[in-house]
């Protein structure tokens, strides 16, 4: 449910972000338009992280019913939403109506507390990437096994 929300405020979120880039002609450079999609990117990727990975949680339960499944899937759910929610009360709490989408962006850029971390936010975001490609590869060597039983049943056959 929360990767199917997201995925539609993220498509809102970059919607939004092509047309201020392209309303915008003072910041027509490239560097900011490449930011804003990167930005922007980092949402995608934690939306659709969340539906491929279902398979691998489902095969970690303990005799993985319907209701477990829910649950396990509420209790993550639930974190992260408490999560998000109390950084944003901190943010508005600290910077009120001058608050940003991105909460980084109301620190100064010279901070080297704020630099760790943006590094570590994009470390996070690199780190994301196997969470992607994992599921990814199982699927593809599941096929290649399933084509190689194939091809083993026919020549069985044929013999």
């Amino acid at each position: 449910y929360y990767c199917a929300n997201n995925n539609n405020n993220s498509t809102n979120i970059f919607t939004a972000a092509n047309a201020k880039s392209s309303s915008s002609s003072s910041r027509s450079s490239s560097s900011s338009s490449v930011r804003e999609l990167l930005s922007t990117l980092t949402i995608f990727i934690f939306g659709y992280t969340c539906h491929q990975n279902i398979f691998g949680v489902v095969n970690e339960l303990q005799r993985p019913t319907q209701r477990r499944v829910d649950l396990a899937v509420m209790i993550s759910i639930g974190s992260a939403c408490l999560l998000y929610a109390v950084v944003a009360a901190a943010g508005v709490a600290s910077f009120g109506d001058r608050t940003q989408g991105d909460l980084l962006d109301n620190f100064s850029a010279s901070s080297s507390l704020i630099t760790v971390v943006r590094v570590v936010v994009a470390v996070l975001v690199v780190c994301s990437y196997p969470l992607q490609s994992h599921p990814a590869r199982t699927c593809v060597l599941s096929l290649l096994d399933a084509a190689q039983r194939r091809r083993r049943q026919r020549r069985r056959r044929l013999s």
